[in-house]
């Protein structure tokens, strides 16, 4: 589904469509709501910044910013 990404994050969603209530989505979270820290997290309902492409495309390659 990510292969061949060039400038679009459009697939992103696609990706999370497939993913969200997903046996294997259940699975996780049962993991990270017995992890306190990451329990916490979620019942913050925490949302990140939005992205900014133009701003990721300036990090260095391969890393997470």
């Amino acid at each position: 589904m990510v292969a061949g990404v060039k400038l679009s994050v459009s697939n992103i969603f696609d990706i999370e469509d497939a993913l969200r209530d997903s046996p294997l989505m259940q699975r996780c979270l049962t993991k990270v709501r017995n992890e306190p820290a990451s329990a916490k997290v979620l019942e913050g309902r925490y949302m990140g910044e939005d992205y900014d492409l133009e701003k990721m495309l300036k990090m260095p390659p391969h890393s997470l910013g």
